[in-house]
């Protein structure tokens, strides 16, 4: 009866953070995205970019921290405008997943994501004549 109640009050404190699959409903991975001296950007052409301008890697890393993320198998979108190699063997892509030690995370705040995909490839864009097919 004791182990009864035991299980039965873990399963009330863990339903608002697990759902019915028990993955968490919102990750926030923040704790997981520590201040780079750099970051590289390999864009969907091929090309090639590394962000070291301390201003430009708090903007890029304050906006991916500010992301609340969900934990998921595999990404479910091919094609992307670039991805993001951080520090620790983190990387993100402009479609919003985030991959940690082999773990994939999706974005759910779908307007940071594309303000930060805009930004980045502007940035590009400064940089790589013809970025992405561009003029």
């Amino acid at each position: 009866m004791r182990t009864l109640m035991v299980s039965s009050i873990l399963l009330f404190l863990l339903l608002p953070v697990l759902g019915c699959d028990g993955k968490p409903f919102n990750t926030n991975i923040s704790e997981s995205i520590k201040m780079s001296k750099e970051i590289k950007v390999i864009f969907g052409d091929g090309n090639e970019l590394t962000i070291s301008d301390k201003a430009t890697l708090e903007k890029v890393l304050g906006e991916i921290k500010s992301i609340n993320f969900e934990r998921i198998e595999i990404p479910d979108s091919v094609g992307q405008n670039f991805s993001l190699r951080l520090e620790n063997g983190l990387e993100y892509t402009s479609t919003g997943y985030l991959k940690i030690n082999k773990t994939y995370y999706k974005a759910k705040d779908t307007k940071i994501v594309v303000n930060l995909d805009d930004y980045i490839v502007a940035l590009g864009k400064e940089k790589i004549l013809g970025l992405l097919g561009g003029k």
